[in-house]
C-alpha cells in the first residue's frame, strides 16, 4: 500500500509539474519574420534574407551611367524596382540562393520580371518556364510555369532539405522594347508569400520601396587600403597614402586579378567608398561583410553573412560622398584559400556596390 500511495505521489507531483509549465506559456498572435523552421525540424540554422547569398550564372553590365546594378542579390531586397539581369550571351540562365546552412523550403514567392511599373515590366523579358534544382543541377525538383502577370506569383516547393536552391530558365515571354531577362524579387520568408497574397506584396513595394526608384544612389569607386593608424585617425574624407594603398596585393594564381588580398599582419584594413552623383551627405548607406566560396569541410559553411552596419555618407572637400570605415580582421573565417570575403553596400535595401577580398594569414 505505501508503495501504491508513493506512485500516486509521484505521478502527481509530475502533473502538476507539467501543468505549471503550461500555465507559465504565453500564447501570442502569429507573426510572419524573417525567419522561418520548418515544421517538426529541429534547427539553429539562421534561415533569412539576411543569411543568404544571391549567385548567378551572369549579370547585365549597366550601361545607363546611373550605378543601377543588376546582381543577383537585388532578388532579395523586397523591391520591384531592382532586379537581377543576365547578360544577353548567357546561355545557362541560372539564378542561385546559398542559405547558412541546411534548410526545409515549402512556398516561394517571385516576381518574374523587371517590375519597376508595369510598363517597363512588359518592356523587358518575363519568366515563362523555370525548372527548379536542389544542392546541385543533376535533375530539377519541380518546373514552374509563370503566368504573363505583372504581380508576384507563389508555388509550393518540394519540402526536402536542402542547402542551395536554383532556378534555370527555360522559356520567356518576349518583351516589346528590350531583350533583357530579369528577376526583381524571390521570397520565401513574407507573410504575403504564407498567405499567397499578391497585392499585400505590391502594396507593400509601393508604400515603402518606390520611392528609391526616384534617386539611383549608386558607388562609383571602392578603395581597400592597410594602415597602421588608428581608427580614429581615419574617417569617410580619409584618402590613403600611395604607400597605403599598395599594400593590396594581388596573386597571379587567383581568379580574379581585381581582388585584394592583404596580409593579416601588416596593419588595419580599411575601405573608402566614393558614392555617385545622386548621393547626399547623410545618407544612410549599409555595409555587410560577407563569407562566400568557402570550403565547407574547414570552415563548417560554405557562405555566411559575418557582420553588418550602418554608416552615413559624408560630404569632403573634393566635393564629392563618401562612406569609409575598419574590416574586423579577426570575423574572417581563415586564410584567403579558404573563403573569399565580400563587401556589399546598399542604399535603403538595394544593392548599390560590390568588392572581393580575402586575408593570407
Amino acid at each position: 500500500m505505501k508503495k501504491f500511495l508513493l506512485l500516486l505521489c509521484v505521478c502527481g507531483l509530475v502533473l502538476a509539474s507539467g501543468c505549471s509549465e503550461k500555465e507559465d506559456e504565453t500564447i501570442s498572435d502569429p507573426v510572419v519574420t524573417d525567419e522561418v523552421v520548418a515544421d517538426d525540424v529541429v534547427t539553429d540554422v539562421d534561415f533569412s534574407r539576411e543569411t543568404t547569398y544571391a549567385l548567378a550564372s551572369s549579370e547585365l553590365a549597366d550601361e545607363t551611367g546611373w550605378g543601377f546594378a543588376y546582381s543577383p542579390a537585388n532578388t532579395l531586397d523586397l523591391d520591384y524596382s531592382t532586379a537581377w539581369c543576365r547578360s544577353g550571351d548567357d546561355a545557362e540562365q541560372i539564378l542561385s540562393l546559398n542559405f547558412a546552412g541546411p534548410v526545409t523550403l515549402s512556398t516561394v514567392g517571385i516576381v518574374p520580371g523587371f517590375a519597376r511599373d508595369e510598363e517597363i515590366f512588359n518592356q523587358n523579358n518575363r519568366l515563362k518556364t523555370v525548372e527548379v534544382y536542389y544542392d546541385d543541377l543533376t535533375s530539377p525538383v519541380a518546373t514552374l510555369d509563370f503566368a504573363d502577370e505583372y504581380k508576384m506569383q507563389f508555388f509550393d516547393l518540394p519540402e526536402q532539405e536542402t542547402s542551395t536552391v536554383s532556378f534555370k530558365i527555360k522559356d520567356i515571354y518576349a518583351g516589346s522594347k528590350y531583350d533583357d531577362t530579369c528577376v526583381a524579387e524571390v521570397d520565401f520568408w513574407s507573410d504575403w508569400v504564407a498567405n499567397k497574397d499578391a497585392v499585400a506584396a505590391y502594396n507593400y513595394y509601393q508604400e515603402y520601396k518606390k520611392d528609391f526608384a526616384l534617386r539611383p544612389v549608386g558607388v562609383d569607386t571602392i578603395t581597400m587600403f592597410v594602415s597602421d593608424k588608428a581608427a580614429t585617425e581615419i574617417d569617410a574624407c580619409t584618402e590613403p597614402s600611395s604607400e597605403e594603398a599598395s599594400y593590396g596585393i594581388t596573386y597571379s594564381h587567383m581568379e580574379a586579378d581585381d581582388i585584394y588580398y592583404f596580409d593579416a599582419g601588416v596593419g588595419g584594413v580599411f575601405f573608402r567608398t566614393k558614392l555617385n552623383s545622386y548621393a547626399q551627405a547623410g545618407d544612410e548607406i549599409t555595409v555587410k561583410v560577407m563569407a562566400k566560396d568557402c570550403n565547407e569541410e574547414i570552415v563548417g559553411y560554405e557562405s555566411k553573412l559575418l557582420d553588418s552596419y550602418d554608416l552615413v555618407a559624408e560630404s569632403c572637400t573634393d566635393g564629392a560622398v563618401y562612406v569609409g570605415g575598419e574590416l574586423d580582421i579577426a570575423m574572417s573565417p581563415g586564410d584567403a584559400f579558404f573563403c573569399r570575403d565580400v563587401l556589399q553596400f546598399y542604399y535603403g535595401d538595394r544593392l548599390i556596390g560590390v568588392k572581393e577580398y580575402g586575408f593570407i594569414q
